[in-house]
């Protein structure tokens, strides 16, 4: 279990892992902390990571989805999906998690796009902003154990690296067309 700033950068430093399936079970230790002992503190606003998505060169079957970036482990990576939590990357090993729903209060903002939209808004040009986005130690009450699914919409190749909150907690909202649920044959 991470429970420690430190523990997770240390985790999010992937470096001396170099079978697919040992990076792959730090995947799911991480989205378990990252859910249950972390939130996203934007101002005085705490935000609950709902979804999250994994990407890292050496574990994408033909290399095709991982986006190459030169980051320290724990940086906001900004690309045309969202918004990644940053793995430490180099030109050989790369990648990110990828914040594709949040919760404050109740109010589920649900997408790679619209969760980079409610954190990044707007800041300060001429100085430091006070409420820019970080990550903090939030050992939250209600401990949720999150659903492995394959990433959204890479298909045929299964690799369950997309965590999720369990149904009941997470409401389906239409205007969200990855909804994790929705593809659960019934």
């Amino acid at each position: 279990m991470i429970t420690t700033k430190e523990e997770l950068l240390s985790k999010l430093n992937l470096e001396g892992l170099t079978k697919r399936e040992d990076i792959e079970k730090e995947f799911s230790k991480i989205a378990y902390s990252l859910i249950n002992h972390f939130a996203i503190l934007k101002g005085n606003e705490e935000y609950r990571i709902v979804e999250l998505e994994f990407y890292h060169n050496q574990t994408d079957v033909g290399g095709l989805v991982t986006i190459k970036r030169t980051a320290k482990s724990g940086q906001w990576f900004f690309h045309s999906y969202g918004v990644d939590l940053t793995f430490a990357s180099n030109a050989d090993l790369y990648g990110g998690i990828l914040i594709r729903a949040i919760n404050k209060d109740g109010i589920f903002f649900n997408g790679p796009g619209r969760v980079a939209d409610k954190l990044f808004d707007v800041f300060d040009a001429f100085s430091t902003p006070e409420n820019f986005p970080k990550l903090i130690m939030r050992d939250w009450e209600n401990k949720i154990s999150p659903n492995a699914f394959d990433r959204w919409p890479i298909k045929p190749i299964s690799q369950k690296y997309r965590y999720v909150w369990p149904q009941e907690l997470w409401p389906q909202e239409k205007k969200y067309n990855a909804y994790p649920y929705d593809s659960i044959e019934k």
